[in-house]
């Protein structure tokens, strides 16, 4: 049976805090190429938030670490949300603004 969406950001939260802080620097290191040190000047960078929308992470994790899949070049922190808006959209800007365009079109003027 899935999780439900509350038991899943409870078991998050908690493996997020149990995670050993070097652990957290090998991960961010493999896998963006980023120390700790980079990571939370970013955050401080982005004021605490999500470089997109300003919001936290909806599940209490860290922020995302958003990255061009091709170049694998670091743009920037992103709440869950953000980031699989941008995977949903294959990080394709002309989609993205469709989008935007689609969703203007139906708003009240």
């Amino acid at each position: 049976m899935p999780w439900s969406k509350a038991k899943r950001a409870t078991y998050m939260r908690r493996w997020d805090r149990n995670q050993p802080m070097d652990q957290r620097e090998k991960d961010l290191k493999r896998r963006f190429g980023l120390s700790l040190g980079e990571y939370d000047d970013l955050i401080q960078k982005q004021q605490g938030g999500c470089a997109i929308c300003g919001g936290k992470d909806q599940t209490g994790r860290r922020l995302s670490v958003d990255h061009d899949h091709s170049t694998d070049q670091v743009r920037g922190l992103l709440c869950g949300n953000c980031n699989r808006a941008l995977g949903a959209f294959q990080d394709n800007p002309v989609l993205i603004e469709r989008a935007a365009r689609y969703l203007r079109s139906f708003r009240k003027r």
